[in-house]
């Protein structure tokens, strides 16, 4: 067999072109972006500063003001549980694992906004307004977050906090 064949070449090109497609196509699956990230920013009554507030949309169509500087990113939260709601049937509220520290973070929002709401924030969009509860101990990492939230996005939620987390965080270092 001539290695300088047409075809023989023309074979060589098709398996060396399948091989680096297979691991073309292996490397993209592997980079997934974050999806259903969340965030918990002061809403802004009247925008003033430029630089640090934005408009950002809501589902209904409207618009509102945030603080570009977020209380709580999906980078402080290992994981979401979905609790039935008391308030709604068929709805959920949110529990949130988080780590060191999103709870220092959460423990100062539960103060100085317990009688305002902040805004929950689905990839930059609006949600809905919440208020946050307090932490019941200091040593405890779960936080609970009254809803009601319907239940794909309560599930979404859920199935993406973990790969988020390390997406933002990178894998832990010991374990």
């Amino acid at each position: 067999m001539k290695l300088n064949s047409p075809i023989n070449a023309l074979m060589a090109f098709m398996l060396l072109g399948m091989i680096c497609g297979c691991e073309t196509l292996d490397s993209e699956k592997n980079k997934k972006e974050p999806s259903y990230v969340l965030t918990i920013n002061e809403i802004v009554k009247h925008p003033r500063a430029k630089e640090i507030e934005k408009e950002v949309p809501t589902y209904s169509g409207k618009t509102i003001f945030v603080n570009t500087n977020a209380f709580l990113h999906s980078r402080n939260i290992q994981e979401i549980e979905m609790i039935p709601s008391t308030e709604k049937k068929g709805f959920f509220d949110l529990e949130f694992r988080l780590d060191y520290h999103g709870k220092n973070i959460w423990m100062q929002l539960s103060v100085n906004h317990a009688y305002t709401e902040v805004a929950f924030l689905i990839d930059g969009v609006f949600y809905r307004s919440v208020r946050p509860d307090k932490i019941s101990t200091e040593e405890d990492d779960l936080v609970y977050l009254r809803g009601p939230f319907d239940p794909v996005t309560a599930k979404s939620l859920k199935e993406n906090a973990a790969f988020n987390y390390k997406y933002f965080n990178g894998e832990p270092k010991d374990r």
